[in-house]
C-alpha cells in the first residue's frame, strides 16, 4: 500500500489484516481488498487496533507501504524473555502456551524428517521405524502424550527413561539406551512433582559422547526464572516455558531453539511468527508475560529456597515420619520451590481439604494430573511405597511467602496430622 506525499482527499487503499510483525519490528496492513478511505480514517484505524494493546500509533510514511512503527514494546517483552534463556539478542521463537511449547518439539525433531521435506534430519524417511525418542518418566504429560503421538505419526519409537529412587534422572539407564539411531531426548529442568532438578549438563556429555545428532530438548516451565539456563553452554537445542508459573497470565508460554535450527510447524494457517506457529499472537498475554518477567525479584529464587529449608526443618520437629520426597532441602539438586512431603499413614486428600479450612492450599501430585484419582506417575517410577504415595502433598513457594506463612503452615499441619493419624489407627 503506498500513499503520495501529500495526500489530500479520499485514497484507494487495500484494506486487510493488521498485523504485529515482532521479526521486522511493525504493524502491517497486509493486503486483502482494496477500499476507497481518507488518510485520516487509515491512522484512525490503525490507532483502534494498536490502543488496546498497549501499543503507540507513531507516523506514517506516505512514501514507503503502508507500516506504523511500534514503540518497541512487543518486541522488548519477547526478547525479555530469550536474552534470560539464550544469552543472545537474535534468538528465535514461537509464543504460544506451555504446553503448546511442549509439544512442539517434536516438529523440532522430526519435522525436518518426514517424507517430502527437503531439509536434513537426523535420518531418512526409509529408517523411520528405527529412530528413538527417549523422555524421562519424570516429564509433563504434555510432553509424554507428545513423544506417543510422534510414535504413532511418524513411526519413531517413543522410550521412557527410568528414574532412581530420588526422582533424577537415571543416568546410567540412559547411557544403555542411547545409540546412533536416537533422535532427540526430552527432559524437564524440575520436576513439577518432587522439585528435584535434574542433570542436565550430564545428559548433554552423554548425548555428545553416544548420540551426537539427538536434539536434546528442555521442559523449562518450572525452572524459567528461578534456575540459571543457557541453550549455548548446555548443548540444548530447544527449550519451553510458560507464563503462569512465575505470576504471568494463563495461556501464554514460548518455545525457544538454538539459531539456525529448523523445525517443521504443526498448526498452518495465516502465517504469523514466520509460518512456525499460525494463529493470532495473543498480545496481551505477552505482554503479561514481560511484566512478570520484570517483576520476578532478583532474590526471589535464594528467597523460596530458605523458606522451604524452614519450612522441612519446623515439620521435621513437629512431626515423627515426616517424609520428604526427592533430595532433601539442603541438597543442591533439590529446588527452592516445591516441595513434596507426606505423613503416612494420613492420606493426601483429607490433608489438603483440612488445610483448605486454614486458607493454606497445596497439591496432590501435578497440579495438571491431580484429579485422575490414579497414584502419581512420577512417584511410581520412583518406587516410593503405596502408603506414601497416597499420602503425598506438593507445597508450591513463590517469592511472595512468608517466614511467618511457613511457620503457620507448619504449626496447622501438626494439628491435622496428629488429629488424623488418631482416628487412621483405629
Amino acid at each position: 500500500v503506498r500513499l503520495s506525499d501529500e495526500p489530500s482527499g479520499p485514497l484507494t487503499v487495500n484494506l486487510g489484516i493488521l498485523r504485529i510483525d515482532a521479526a521486522g519490528v511493525m504493524v502491517q496492513l497486509d493486503i486483502r481488498q482494496p477500499v476507497t478511505v481518507s488518510f485520516d480514517e487509515v491512522l484512525g484505524n490503525i490507532r483502534a487496533v494498536c490502543a488496546p494493546c498497549g501499543v503507540s500509533a507513531g507516523s506514517i510514511s506516505r512514501s514507503d507501504p503502508l507500516y506504523q512503527p511500534i514503540d518497541g514494546e512487543l518486541v522488548s517483552t519477547l526478547m525479555e524473555v530469550y536474552r534470560d534463556v539464550t544469552g543472545r539478542d537474535d534468538a528465535p521463537f514461537s509464543m504460544g502456551g506451555g504446553t503448546y511449547a511442549r509439544s512442539m518439539k517434536n516438529a523440532v525433531a522430526f519435522g525436518p524428517s518426514l517424507p517430502g521435506s527437503k531439509s536434513q534430519g537426523c535420518h531418512g524417511p526409509d529408517e523411520r521405524l528405527y529412530i528413538e525418542e527417549l523422555y524421562t518418566a519424570a516429564e509433563h504429560a504434555a510432553v509424554k502424550n507428545a513423544c506417543r503421538e510422534a510414535e504413532a505419526r511418524f513411526g519413531c519409537k517413543a522410550v521412557e527413561i527410568p528414574l532412581t529412587r530420588e526422582g533424577s534422572v537415571d543416568l546410567e539407564a540412559l547411557e544403555g539406551m542411547l545409540s546412533e539411531n536416537t533422535a532427540m531426548i526430552c527432559v524437564m529442568q524440575v520436576c513439577n512433582e518432587t522439585g528435584v532438578i535434574m542433570p542436565i549438563a550430564e545428559i548433554a556429555a552423554l548425548r555428545d559422547r553416544l548420540a551426537p545428532k539427538a536434539v536434546l530438548h528442555v521442559d523449562g516451565v518450572q525452572g524459567f526464572m528461578r534456575l540459571p539456563f543457557s541453550l549455548k553452554k548446555l548443548g540444548v537445542q530447544s527449550y519451553a516455558l510458560s507464563g503462569h508459573k512465575i505470576h504471568g497470565p494463563k495461556g501464554v508460554g514460548a518455545l525457544v531453539w538454538q539459531d539456525g535450527f529448523r523445525f517443521r510447524p504443526q498448526i498452518v494457517g495465516g502465517g504469523q511468527q514466520e509460518d512456525l506457529r499460525s494463529g493470532t499472537e495473543n498480545t496481551c498475554g505477552i505482554a503479561g508475560l514481560r511484566a512478570a518477567v520484570e517483576a520476578y525479584p532478583a532474590d526471589g529464587y535464594e528467597h523460596m529456597l530458605r523458606l522451604k529449608q524452614l519450612l522441612v526443618g519446623l515439620l521435621r520437629e513437629k512431626l515423627s515420619e515426616t517424609t520428604v520426597l526427592g533430595f532433601p532441602a539442603e541438597d543442591e539438586r533439590s529446588a527452592g520451590h516445591v516441595l513434596s512431603v507426606a505423613f503416612p499413614p494420613v492420606r493426601a486428600e483429607t490433608l489438603l481439604h483440612a488445610l483448605e479450612g486454614d486458607g493454606i492450599y497445596v497439591g496432590t501430585g501435578s497440579a495438571c494430573s491431580s484429579k485422575k484419582g490414579k497414584h502419581s506417575a512420577v512417584l511410581t517410577a520412583m518406587k516410593t511405597p503405596n502408603a506414601v504415595m497416597d499420602g503425598a502433598i506438593r507445597i508450591s513457594l513463590c517469592p511472595e511467602n512468608t517466614e511467618e506463612e511457613m511457620r503457620f503452615t507448619a504449626e496447622k499441619i501438626k494439628e491435622h496430622v496428629e488429629l488424623l493419624r488418631r482416628f487412621a489407627r483405629r
